[in-house]
C-alpha cells in the first residue's frame, strides 16, 4: 500500500470514527462537569480541544513561515485581522517561536512532546504547566493569549 493510499484510508478510517459530541459514549461514562474541552467522543476515543494547545500550535505555524499554503493562508489572515497594537504583540510572540521552536519537529522532538504535555494538562493559566515550559515560551503563550482569545475562538 503505497503512502498516498494509506493516508486515504486512515483518514477515512478517523473520520468514521468521530461521533457528534457525546455520541456513543460508554455506558455510565457521562462526560465530566465543567470538562469544555471534550469535543467528541466514540466507544474507544475521545477528542479534546485545549486553548493553550491550540495557541501554542497557531504560533509554531506562523513561526514556521507556513509549511503549505492552508497554513500560511490561515496564519496570515489571522494576523491582519488585527489591530495594529496586536499586530505587534503578536509579531513579538512569532519571533519568539522563530528563534526557539520553529525548527523542532512537533512530534518527534522530546522538548516539543515535554511543552505538550505541560500544556495539555495545564488549567486556565500557565502556572500549572510546571518546569516543563520554558520562561521564554511561558512568557510568549502568555503574552499571545488575550488576542488569540479575543480574535480566534
Amino acid at each position: 500500500m503505497n503512502t498516498r493510499t494509506f493516508s486515504a484510508a486512515a483518514l477515512l478510517g478517523i473520520t468514521m470514527a468521530v461521533a457528534t459530541p457525546g455520541a456513543a459514549q460508554k455506558p455510565g461514562a457521562a462526560q465530566q462537569p465543567g470538562d469544555e474541552s471534550t469535543v467528541g467522543t466514540t466507544i474507544n476515543l475521545e477528542f479534546h480541544s485545549n486553548f493553550w494547545l491550540n495557541l501554542h500550535h497557531l504560533l509554531y505555524e506562523a513561526a514556521s513561515d507556513g509549511r503549505s499554503e492552508a497554513d500560511a493562508a490561515r496564519v496570515a489572515e489571522f494576523r491582519t485581522s488585527l489591530p495594529p497594537e496586536e499586530q505587534r504583540t503578536w509579531d513579538g510572540a512569532v519571533d519568539l517561536y522563530k528563534r526557539n521552536v520553529a525548527s523542532k519537529d512537533l512530534l518527534f522532538d522530546f522538548q516539543m512532546t515535554a511543552i505538550k504535555v505541560a500544556l495539555g494538562e495545564a488549567g486556565q493559566d500557565l502556572a500549572d504547566a510546571g518546569r516543563a515550559l520554558p520562561a521564554p515560551i511561558k512568557n510568549a503563550l502568555e503574552t499571545a493569549a488575550p488576542i488569540y482569545r479575543a480574535h480566534a475562538q
